[in-house]
């Protein structure tokens, strides 16, 4: 609860300045943020200099013939972002939540192969259930979830479920790791024993792009006495066959992956070892977890990966 020091704080704060702010640094431009607002040039530029003044800082600088934010203004982007957020939530509560009725984009991070399964039938739904809400997916890293969620630079995250992340989540599916080559690579028999395996040059695939899955299974495979010999490594699991192609490498994907792939295009081989399957969880912040349509959507997400 805010003390009472604090309530009188926010009370000297002008709301319309927070909205101004918004409009400034997401169009990066007094003109195009006047325009936005409905308000004249010079009366939006005197908006920007008392907002200058209240953070002590640019906001907006000069780059040749163009504005641009400085990091004190990126880093207040995805604040001024969330703050409006909230407002609206508080003055839109209504009772029961009505999806059709709801109006906004929603930011899901996600690798390309959770985009695939995940983004058709989502976008269905939404279409059907709430259609002026637009869905939003791309790739995030996931070294800092917490940084990402808690700022709302997205709202939710899509990926492989990890340890010590504090963070709300809801694991959604299991998925299993297969060995794939290029259908022309006959060379190999059809089960792989570990010798055999880490003996193969092979591509790595790192959806999130640092190295999570990698470590992981590298783990794996050194607990039975093996050692992956890679020679190449790509972040994008739809890269996979063309960069197999007409090649002796070997690569590790999710089984659900394989089915966006070109038919046809790779062999599957049999491990003559066990890799353990991985959980795939959606994570949020407790930011949004009282949000109505955040709720909603979480509870969507879910539907749809049951019956992945």
């Amino acid at each position: 609860m805010k003390s009472s020091r604090q309530l009188v704080r926010l009370r000297a704060l002008d709301l319309n300045q927070l909205v101004a702010l918004a409009a400034l640094l997401r169009l990066a431009g007094v003109t195009d943020a006047a325009h936005a607002l409905d308000m004249s040039q010079p009366a939006m530029s005197k908006v920007l200099e008392r907002l200058r003044r209240a953070f002590d800082d640019a906001l907006l600088v000069c780059q040749g013939n163009r504005m641009m934010l400085p990091p004190r203004g990126q880093a207040l982007l995805p604040l001024v972002d969330a703050a409006l957020e909230q407002v609206d939530q508080v003055f839109s509560i209504q009772g029961p939540f009505d999806p059709s009725a709801a109006s906004r984009r929603v930011r899901i991070g996600a690798n390309d192969y959770l985009q695939q399964l995940l983004a058709p039938p989502l976008h269905a739904l939404l279409r059907a259930q709430a259609p002026r809400v637009m869905l939003e997916l791309g790739p995030v890293g996931m070294l800092q979830p917490e940084h990402l969620l808690s700022h709302g630079i997205v709202d939710l995250i899509v990926g492989v479920t990890q340890a010590n992340v504090d963070l709300r989540s809801m694991p959604l599916y299991q998925d299993a790791f297969v060995c794939v080559a290029c259908r022309d690579n006959r060379a190999l028999p059809p089960v792989l024993d570990m010798e055999t395996f880490s003996a193969q040059p092979q591509l790595d695939v790192s959806p999130s792009g640092v190295g999570l899955v990698r470590a992981a299974l590298d783990k794996v495979i050194a607990a039975q006495g093996g050692q992956r010999r890679l020679v190449a490594s790509i972040s994008t699991l739809l890269g996979v066959p063309g960069m197999l192609a007409g090649t002796d490498m070997l690569a590790l994907v999710p089984r659900r992956a394989l089915a966006g792939m070109p038919r046809g295009a790779l062999r599957e081989l049999e491990l003559g070892f066990e890799l353990e399957p991985f959980s795939i969880s959606l994570w949020w912040h407790n930011r949004t977890h009282g949000d109505p349509l955040s709720r909603w959507l979480r509870e969507q997400i879910v539907h749809v990966a049951a019956a992945l």
